[in-house]
């Protein structure tokens, strides 16, 4: 039928988006990895790379740095796909008020950690006021329901599809969550800060989204 809408299982747009962060990724990290491959040409580098994996088990010398520099990738290309909503909009001016609330709160994170710094006094108030900040916000967390209510509505996916994001979404904070319960001392790294933390890293609504600035952009 003439103008009915596709519903796909995984949004296309959403689809692209990844696709165009992994291929900016490795482009980035190609040049990165090239650049840094020069301290091969240092003296000593080889012995001092021995004499540092020497000191930990097999498995943790080879293991560690692969998993670091995948987590950099991985994060790398995170914070890439988790803002190109913003230009799927089509909107300068949701462009202009993204980057003001961006800069606005990296001066007010800058503030926070200076007025803590020169006033030792409210650093227990500002401890005690994490654990409240940390349930607002994923609180907050919960607006990915709108994302979803929004994409059903518009038939942009299927509820199969939304149940596949989901999924997805799980997979990725459990992984991590085990990856770190495994790594991190328990007595430094309680795991319910660790799963908190983690599913605030991830996002869903800013990914899930992109589908829903794409369909408002076109019906400008």
């Amino acid at each position: 039928m003439t103008g009915a809408k596709v519903i796909v299982n995984a949004p296309w747009p959403l689809a692209v988006t990844c696709h165009a962060a992994a291929i900016t990724t490795a482009a980035i990290w190609i040049m990165f990895l090239g650049y840094i491959s020069l301290l091969l040409l240092r003296p000593d580098f080889f012995e001092s790379v021995q004499s540092v994996a020497s000191s930990v088990p097999l498995w943790k010398a080879i293991g560690y740095p692969i998993m670091v520099l995948s987590l950099l990738v991985l994060f790398s290309w995170k914070s890439m796909i988790e803002t190109f909503w913003v230009g799927l909009t089509g909107r300068k001016w949701v462009e202009f008020a993204f980057n003001f609330a961006l800069v606005g709160l990296v001066f007010l994170s800058v503030g926070i950690a200076l007025c803590l710094t020169f006033r030792p006094q409210w650093r227990a108030a500002a401890l005690a006021a994490v654990p409240w900040l940390i349930g607002l916000l994923l609180a907050l967390k919960l607006a990915a329901a709108f994302v979803v209510h929004g994409l059903l509505r518009w038939r942009l996916t299927t509820a199969s599809g939304a149940s596949l994001m989901i999924a997805a979404w799980l997979a990725v904070v459990f992984s991590l969550t085990a990856l770190a319960l495994a790594l991190l001392p328990p007595e430094h790294a309680p795991a319910t800060k660790i799963i908190a933390g983690i599913a605030l890293l991830i996002p869903f609504a800013r990914i899930a989204g992109a589908p829903l600035a794409l369909e408002w952009n076109r019906h400008r």
